[in-house]
């Protein structure tokens, strides 16, 4: 594979020049491999497969908590980050290390950060599954049993949503539980539910807040950079 073309290693290169160092040959061949799950454990290539496959997990929403907690398990338990190496090239001399360095040498969180992602995603599958569906307007007291959630009260929180959800969008509901989702908020904007503001709608209210000063600082900006 031609490195220019190779997303994983520009995005090492980059790693090497921020922190200074010359990238190591060893460290940059081993992206460009896929390596081998059936490899034995804790060898070079199946250590290489498993750090594709923890990489997947940590960023594919639809990855489940238990294979993400089953590679980390696999890897700290055979050692398989000695058998990879840092961005100088050097072999990684603790479990930590491996997870802290940036990704995709790494895994780009520390271990403890890891286990909080995990415990998210546990969460969004454990409200998933008691979620009861959220009463539709005018429905409580008129035949409609109080046992679903009201929303008279205006709610935003996780059990909230996940009622919503389970009312509005049970596919995403199902989902859910399924452990696709790092968290309920993660569900709730995949389900419409929540809104996250565009970048313009954020300049636009960056702008609504800014002081006098501080708009002329920035249209003096733009002005500079449209004459550059």
């Amino acid at each position: 594979m031609n490195r220019d073309d190779d997303p994983e290693a520009l995005a090492l290169i980059d790693v090497a020049m921020a922190s200074g160092t010359r990238l190591g040959e060893e460290t940059l061949t081993s992206l460009n491999a896929h390596g081998d799950l059936s490899a034995p454990p804790g060898s070079r290539p199946w250590a290489i497969a498993v750090r594709r496959e923890l990489q997947s997990a940590i960023h594919d929403r639809e990855s489940d908590t238990l294979t993400l907690k089953r590679f980390l398990r696999l890897m700290e338990e055979h050692e398989g980050y000695k058998a990879l190496t840092d961005a100088r090239g050097e072999t990684f001399r603790s479990y930590r290390a491996f997870c802290e360095a940036r990704h995709p040498i790494g895994l780009g969180y520390d271990p403890e950060m890891l286990q909080l992602v995990i415990d998210e995603r546990k969460a969004a599958q454990a409200r998933a599954s008691t979620a009861g569906p959220l009463a539709a307007h005018g429905e409580i007291g008129n035949g409609r049993s109080r046992d679903s959630v009201s929303i008279s009260n205006g709610k935003r929180d996780a059990d909230y949503l996940t009622a919503r959800i389970a009312r509005d969008r049970p596919d995403i509901l199902e989902r859910m539980k399924a452990g696709e989702y790092k968290s309920v908020r993660a569900a709730a904007i995949d389900a419409g539910i929540v809104k996250v503001p565009t970048t313009l709608e954020k300049l636009n209210r960056a702008w609504e807040m800014a002081s006098p000063d501080e708009r002329a600082a920035f249209l003096a900006r733009i002005a500079h950079e449209g004459s550059s």
